[in-house]
C-alpha cells in the first residue's frame, strides 16, 4: 500500500506529464500555423497532409491516432506508399495504408488539448489477397514494395522454396501491413482528454459525419465526460 504522501507525489507526478505532454502538442500546432491557429484548415495534395502528418509525429509521445474501427497508435512519421495515390501512416512496429482524401485541422477555444485533425480516405479496393474480407480492412504481409500476400507468412517467417526445395526465409524489407479501406481517423494530442478517456476507443469519430463530430468535441470543451 502507498502512503498518502507517496500517492499525492504520483498523481502530482501525473498531472506534471500531463502538463508537459499538452505543452508539446500546443508547441506542435503553433510550429504548423507559425503561431496560434484561429480558424480551421483542409489538406487535400497527398505531399502536403505527408508533410504535415510529419510534424505532428516529429516529437514522440505527444499524438494519437484513431482508426476508422477502433482502436489506434501513436503516429511515427507518414510517407507516399507505392500504391497509386495512397499514403502509410506509420507506428512503431506497423503501417498502415490509406486513400487520403483530405486532412482537415478543428481549433475550439483557447485550451489547444482539444485541437484535432480528421484524416479523411476515400474507397481502397482490397489487394485480392483474400477471398472474403469483412470488417473494413485486411491485414497483409508486404514481401516488396506492392506484392502482398496472407498476414500469416509474416508469422510464419517463411514464403516460398529454392531449387533444391529449401524454403527461404523472408527478405529483411519484408513487412506486416493494414490496409484500410475507407473511414475516418481523428488525431488528438496524447495526453488530451479525449486520449485519456478509454471509451473513445470505440471509433465513434467515424460514426459521426466531420460537422456532428466538430460538434460533439465543441460541447464537451467544458470538460464535461465525453459520451458517445
Amino acid at each position: 500500500m502507498y502512503s498518502e504522501e507517496e500517492k499525492a507525489k504520483m498523481i502530482a507526478n501525473r498531472m506534471q506529464n500531463i502538463n508537459d505532454g499538452r505543452e508539446r502538442w500546443s508547441s506542435i500546432i503553433s510550429s504548423i500555423f507559425s503561431g496560434v491557429p484561429v480558424s480551421k484548415k483542409t489538406w487535400n495534395n497527398s505531399n502536403d497532409i505527408v508533410e504535415t502528418l510529419n510534424i505532428l509525429a516529429k516529437v514522440k509521445n505527444t499524438n494519437h491516432v484513431f482508426c476508422p474501427r477502433g482502436g489506434g497508435f501513436d503516429l511515427t512519421g507518414s510517407r507516399l506508399s507505392v500504391e497509386a495515390n495512397c499514403i502509410e501512416l506509420l507506428s512503431d512496429g506497423s503501417t498502415t495504408i490509406v486513400k487520403p482524401e483530405s486532412l482537415t485541422f478543428y481549433p475550439f477555444g483557447s485550451d489547444s488539448q482539444f485541437y484535432y485533425f480528421r484524416l479523411e480516405t476515400r474507397e481502397l479496393d482490397p489487394s485480392g489477397v483474400y477471398d472474403h474480407i469483412s470488417g473494413g480492412y485486411e491485414e497483409v504481409c508486404e514481401l516488396s514494395p506492392g506484392e502482398y500476400v496472407d498476414r500469416s507468412i509474416w508469422d510464419y517467417g517463411y514464403y516460398g522454396s529454392d531449387e533444391d526445395g529449401n524454403e527461404q526465409p523472408l527478405d529483411e524489407s519484408a513487412r506486416p501491413v493494414i490496409r484500410e479501406f475507407n473511414g475516418s481517423f481523428v488525431i488528438f494530442g496524447k495526453y488530451s482528454d479525449y486520449n485519456l478517456d478509454s471509451g473513445t476507443y470505440d471509433g465513434r469519430h467515424n460514426k459521426k459525419t466531420a460537422i456532428e463530430f466538430a460538434n460533439y468535441i465543441r460541447n464537451h470543451t467544458d470538460h464535461d465526460a465525453l459520451q458517445p
